[in-house]
């Protein structure tokens, strides 16, 4: 459902998205990675990385229920 909901919604590079997707996981699993260090691994820009990463928070908080989401997310 998310990514159904991510795709229509969102009109963005695979490497930005894939790039939020892993600075989110880093903040849910508290692993310490810093968004220049990701976006430079990935080659987007910080601004495209927060954005991405701000969306997919707010599609998770969205179906947080249906994906088991720990519950301080």
């Amino acid at each position: 459902i998310v990514f159904g909901d991510w795709s229509s919604d969102v009109c963005s590079s695979d490497l930005g998205i894939a790039a939020g997707a892993i600075y989110v996981a880093c903040k849910l699993t508290k692993e310490i990675r810093s968004q220049q260090s990701i976006s430079g691994v990935a080659k987007v820009s910080d601004i495209t990385l927060r954005s991405r990463a701000k969306e997919m928070e707010i599609l998770l908080r969205k179906y947080k229920n249906e994906y088991f989401l720990p519950p301080q997310y």
